[in-house]
């Protein structure tokens, strides 16, 4: 069932139901006792009626049939006439409902039993909880969520921090969806089409492409949301593919996907390459996240009957593992030589810390060493003394940095205290270095 246009009225009565009841995250949480909604699919309830955010929760996110005489008849009425539930004696819903910061966001329920083309992914799964995440809220032109889904990063940066946003997907019942939940929210620059990656952009340019693709590996296409070709990368070399036509100069990509690792094919010289002739238009950062061994994710993520299939594909493409990978690609305002940078997630982690590779080293910025950093010297005995051969700097957040430097780094480092500047310190391409690897920040 899909849900039904209703009229602007009608959609800022809900809205304001909603909001009276603080149908909202921190609610909600502190209500089922949990510290995200992705927990939310673990929990079971019962019992007698609370008040109205219980069977808001209970309808909406723990998917339980309720007697008709919990709904007050008036929001009943607009339920129904919305399609947001069915049933006589006991009411269901027939789509997820929930709140994703500022907006409210619809998908198909866990139980609808609805796959292939027509299932439209929850948001608040632990997937596009990490997703929303890596995305920044900093103000920008013209959005794009490329392969939206319920087009939970669209609705937001429509309300939070965009001028015009726009949501992609090849699905059309993604678009109806994604459509419905702006005119729940009263979102009014927020454009919704339907068309293959960046087909209804026509000749438009974005400020920031923000891509969650579907990247699982699969043999068919069973599955929008999830299946990704045979190596699981297809739409995200695609999306890639595109950003030399659809990524203004100054513009840029942010990614979440799964890739996989060849030997002898480093993943970021892979993505790279994918820019084709555009490449050195472009500076990236690859934050690797995650990984999973390629048999395990194949045996948990695949049909049994494909698992021969599978193995023989794994052997011949030499596929070690799948890395979960966070990507930033930026496009020049102006030549410059080409940026590439590398690194490995550690605690405290976020996508401000990925952004901070790409920041131009300005003569007035104070770097300082960031906590946490420790230097170890390596020494060898020769000669009854013992003579420092390696000084290796290292840091577990918010980069695992293991980091082999020159015999006068530690000392230079160490007078990077955030009072003297850059052009004072001198160095500017030691400076940039370590502000890429996490071990200095500004003051």
């Amino acid at each position: 069932m899909t849900p039904q246009s209703g009229t602007p009225e009608q959609f800022a009565a809900l809205r304001r139901f909603l909001d009276a009841s603080d149908y909202t995250e921190t609610a909600i949480c502190e209500r089922l006792g949990i510290s995200s909604l992705a927990k939310v699919a673990h929990l079971a309830t019962g019992g007698p009626q609370a008040d109205a955010l219980d069977w808001l929760i209970r309808l909406f996110l723990l998917e339980e049939t309720l007697p008709q005489t919990w709904l007050p008849a008036e929001i009943l009425t607009l339920l129904r006439t919305l399609g947001l539930v069915t049933g006589d004696g006991g009411i269901a819903a027939t789509v997820k409902l929930y709140p994703v910061r500022s907006v409210f966001v619809i998908s198909d329920r866990d139980l609808s039993g609805r796959g292939g083309s027509g299932h439209v992914f929850s948001a608040i799964s632990p997937q596009t909880e990490e997703f929303l995440q890596l995305v920044p809220e900093s103000p920008t032109a013209a959005c794009l969520e490329i392969c939206a889904g319920a087009g939970a990063a669209a609705l937001l940066a429509a309300a939070r921090y965009a001028v015009q946003s726009f949501a992609f997907d090849v699905s059309e019942r993604c678009c109806a969806f994604t459509e419905f939940s702006r005119r729940l929210n009263g979102i009014g620059n927020l454009t919704v089409q339907r068309g293959d990656l960046y087909a209804p952009a026509g000749n438009q340019t974005f400020d920031r492409i923000m891509a969650h693709p579907p990247y699982v590996p699969s043999l068919r296409d069973t599955q929008l949301f999830r299946d990704g070709g045979e190596d699981g990368e297809r739409l995200t070399r695609r999306i890639v593919e595109g950003l030399p036509n659809y990524l203004h100069p100054g513009g840029r990509l942010y990614l979440l996907a799964m890739v996989a690792e060849y030997p002898g094919d480093a993943i970021p010289e892979r993505i790279r390459g994918w820019l084709r002739d555009a490449e050195s238009e472009f500076d990236m950062v690859v934050v690797f996240r995650r990984s999973t061994e390629a048999g395990t994710f194949l045996f948990d993520n695949c049909a049994p009957e494909d698992l021969p299939a599978w193995r023989q594909f794994v052997d011949q493409r030499r596929i070690r593992r799948f890395r979960y990978v966070n990507v930033i690609i930026q496009r020049h305002r102006q030549a410059a030589p080409p940026l590439t940078v590398v690194r490995e997630a550690g605690e405290g982690y976020n996508i401000a810390h990925a952004e901070r590779c790409l920041r131009p080293i300005d003569g007035e910025l104070r770097p300082k060493v960031a906590p946490g950093v420790q230097c170890a010297t390596h020494s060898h005995l020769e000669n009854a003394a013992w003579i420092a051969h390696r000084h290796v700097l290292s840091l577990n957040g918010p980069f695992r940095v293991q980091h082999s430097v020159a015999d006068w780094v530690p000392e230079f480092l160490a007078q990077c205290d955030g009072a003297r500047t850059v052009s004072e310190l001198g160095h500017p391409d030691c400076i940039r270095e370590c502000l890429a690897a996490g071990l200095l920040e500004i003051a």
